[in-house]
């Protein structure tokens, strides 16, 4: 764990995301909330060519950051199968989970949902 964590801070982002304003955004599940001032993508745009992103509110850029570089880190690193996928149990069990109590808690659901879809 402790060299995943070097592995995670030292290394470059291998796809850089691209911000929108929340008005142009849709995550997994809805449209972003209007206290969402912007959102940022993980993977190319959905079928219907919406960006296929995270919703993000201001104060919670440092946490967001930190789940996009670990599901970019799962991604391209550690945990992929032989079908490119990453396994989501790996993730969550890793990284991505929180307490429910934990306001941060939507985020990092919505991490370990990105690393189980991620297809590099």
């Amino acid at each position: 764990m402790f060299v995943r964590l070097l592995l995670l801070v030292s290394l470059p982002m291998a796809a850089i995301a691209t911000t929108y304003p929340a008005s142009q955004c849709k995550n997994f599940y809805n449209k972003c909330a209007p206290e969402q001032e912007h959102c940022t993508t993980l993977f190319p745009p959905q079928q219907d060519g919406s960006p296929n992103a995270m919703c993000l509110d201001k104060t919670y850029d440092w946490a967001t950051d930190q789940c996009r570089q670990t599901c970019q880190t799962c991604c391209t690193l550690d945990c992929k199968d032989g079908n490119n996928n990453c396994p989501s149990w790996k993730v969550s069990q890793d990284f991505c989970t929180v307490s429910d109590s934990n306001p941060l808690d939507r985020i990092w659901t919505f991490c370990a949902k990105t690393c189980e879809l991620c297809n590099w």
